[in-house]
């Protein structure tokens, strides 16, 4: 079977939003389940070859994985654990529904996101530094690990999200809705919270914007929030 580099081209821009509103069919990936056809796409001819399950490509091919239920429409989650929308992706997941997304050590650093929906979604140890998350939505998502140096959060929803040992240094968190959410053993230096809602808050072991530690401060960074 062989796919043309135009046809790939088009294939990765449906992955990425450019043709579908809710990204459920083919992603870049390297997927381990068998929810999944996986394959390895040559870089220099488009040659494509079909591939068990979690099979490394080569270092001259880009894998393609595509969901087998495809014709589920947005029931099928967007699946792209490790790969670089950043690079791929340009500003095309601007306002999508990535809805129980899954994308784990995920490199997004310095991608447009704002407005997109990640509610449910797998961010665990993904790159979210410099990215735009303005309005973003991160409702019960995973982020543990997750690094979100400098990201641009303002006003971006993280209820109940979990964000243990997430590296947020000099991050803008201005207007955020952090209800339920559990920050614990966080870096968050030079974090911005002005006007963030913070109710019911997790803080443990959590490095406070100003440089204490939760644990010193009576169990919270309340009143160390200024960097």
């Amino acid at each position: 079977m062989k796919i043309t580099p135009y046809l790939f081209g088009l294939l990765i821009a449906f992955a990425l939003g450019g043709l579908a509103p809710t990204l459920p069919f083919v992603v870049l990936a390297q997927s381990g389940s068998t929810d999944y056809i996986h394959a390895c796409v040559k870089d220099s001819n488009g040659s494509i070859r079909i591939e068990a399950p979690g099979v490394a490509c080569a270092n001259n091919e880009s894998a393609l994985d595509w969901a087998r239920n495809a014709g589920a429409g947005p029931q099928a989650p967007f699946y792209c654990p490790q790969c670089l929308i950043n690079e791929k992706g340009g500003d095309r997941l601007v306002g999508k529904d990535l809805t129980n997304a899954m994308l784990y050590e995920a490199a997004l650093a310095g991608a447009d996101l704002h407005g997109a929906n990640f509610s449910r979604a797998v961010l665990e140890r993904a790159d979210l530094s410099n990215t735009n998350l303005a309005s973003t939505v991160f409702s019960n998502a995973i982020l543990t690990n997750a690094n979100l140096t400098d990201a641009a959060a303002s006003s971006a929803v993280f209820l109940e999200s979990d964000l243990q040992e997430a590296w947020a240094l000099n991050a803008d968190f201005s207007g955020a809705d952090f209800t339920g959410a559990n920050l614990s053993s966080a870096m968050l230096q030079g974090a911005s919270f002005d006007g963030a809602i913070l109710t019911d808050f997790v803080w443990q072991h959590t490095v406070c914007p100003d440089n204490t530690n939760s644990d010193d401060n009576g169990g919270t960074c309340v009143g160390h929030l200024m960097p």
